[in-house]
């Protein structure tokens, strides 16, 4: 089948690696990745195809969004947020006890 599609000029897409265009390919997702920067084809999932200039069907893709935002967390700082919830639990409880005493 693929001999006959190529006799009738049939070509296909191959979007991976190239700036993103949306005539010729049709994005479903972006992601950040390092390995392609931003605007450019990081996956594709189905093939394109073309006649000449004419595009039969666009190639499916996913296209990178660069990237992303670098993330540094310090321990200390990771801690705290988990230190604050035990502190309200702790403060809810004794309320809880002393209304409790209370008569």
């Amino acid at each position: 089948m693929l001999k006959v599609l190529t006799k009738l000029g049939v070509e296909a897409i191959e979007p991976l690696g190239q700036e993103f265009d949306p005539n010729m390919h049709n994005a479903i997702q972006q992601v950040e990745s390092t390995e392609y920067p931003e605007g450019v084809v990081s996956q594709g999932l189905q093939r394109g195809y073309k006649i000449g200039p004419r595009i039969v069907r666009a190639a499916m893709c996913v296209v990178s969004m660069g990237p992303g935002p670098e993330v540094a967390a310090a321990p200390e700082a990771a801690a705290a947020p988990d230190a604050e919830p035990a502190a309200a639990a702790d403060a809810a409880e004794e309320a809880v006890e002393t209304d409790a005493k209370t008569p």
